[in-house]
């Protein structure tokens, strides 16, 4: 499964790319700090899965989901939040699935792998 990582905090973002590299396939494939530009390196490395820091500066979150939405690619979006308030708002834009940074690294991972079996 190949996975972009788009998500700000530089500890977060290093230790989610090793514990992702570290699942047998399952591959980060593309890094990104902010949202400008992520619709077209998402078009130009097609991942399976985009794992979107919901509070990513650069663009508003909204209008990044619709854009990313609207290139039409077979594309899972699992939004990452600090806060928990935030998954109505990442579910009504159109969100795959929504976790928080507060919950244990294996939930992320089980819901890619969740992802991944339905692929």
């Amino acid at each position: 499964m190949k996975i972009f990582l788009a998500e700000a905090d530089k500890k977060l973002r290093v230790g989610l790319q090793f514990l992702i590299n570290q699942e047998p396939g399952f591959q980060v494939i593309g890094i990104a700090v902010n949202g400008n530009g992520l619709p077209s390196q998402l078009q130009a490395s097609q991942p399976d899965v985009l794992l979107l820091d919901w509070r990513l500066p650069g663009v508003p979150i909204n209008e990044l989901v619709a854009d990313i939405r609207a290139l039409e690619m077979p594309l899972k979006i699992v939004a990452v939040s600090i806060r928990p308030e935030d998954e109505s708002e990442a579910r009504a834009a159109n969100v795959d699935v929504f976790v928080t940074k507060a919950n244990s690294p294996d939930k992320l991972l089980a819901e890619l792998k969740t992802m991944s079996r339905n692929n």
